[in-house]
């Protein structure tokens, strides 16, 4: 199933690497923290061209060091609101790693304009069952939240988007929409 790969790691890091730039904890924590709704597009593993929209909602929360995100989103033509066990961890630690499936991800990039922030991240690892080159691209300001998830497959030069996430703030603090 679908799964929020932005920054939906498991806690489970032993081949973490350590020494990442250590900002990055400090950013995520500050401006990812509370509700998001938006969209979901995601390029259709079945055949790697058609892309699918589906409507997503989320709730980010902090206890120290470990982000916990509860998301909910609907499949198109589905009338059914998928909730159920969409519950993710990432642990951002004050060294800047950032560990997903027990790997680290390289923060390749990180810049501040004001209140918006972005940060590139990046791995091998495997991708509709290849391996691939994978790059996360997050960018935050305090009522925008896009992570976008691009693969380059070993031996190819191109990258495809797998996946968008488009979140904004609800229009209510606090008010998480139940489509």
């Amino acid at each position: 199933m679908m799964r929020n790969l932005f920054f939906i790691l498991l806690l489970a890091a032993p081949g973490c690497l350590p020494a990442q730039p250590a900002n990055v904890a400090a950013m995520f924590s500050k401006h990812m923290a509370g509700a998001w709704v938006g969209t979901l597009t995601y390029t259709d593993y079945q055949d790697s061209t058609r892309e699918v929209t589906m409507r997503v909602h989320n709730l980010i929360s902090f206890s120290g060091n470990i982000a916990t995100e509860r998301f909910c989103y609907t499949e198109p033509g589905d009338i059914v609101e998928h909730c159920e066990n969409n519950r993710d961890t990432v642990m951002l630690l004050p060294d800047g790693r950032f560990c997903y499936d027990g790997s680290d991800w390289k923060v390749a990039e990180q810049k501040q304009k004001g209140r918006s922030y972005r940060v590139v991240l990046e791995r091998w690892g495997m991708d509709d069952e290849r391996e691939a080159f994978i790059r996360k691209t997050i960018t935050v300001t305090p009522t925008v939240l896009i992570t976008k998830k691009e693969v380059q497959f070993k031996g190819r030069a191109d990258f495809i988007i797998r996946n968008t996430y488009r979140y904004v703030r609800p229009v209510k603090e606090g008010e998480v929409p139940t489509w």
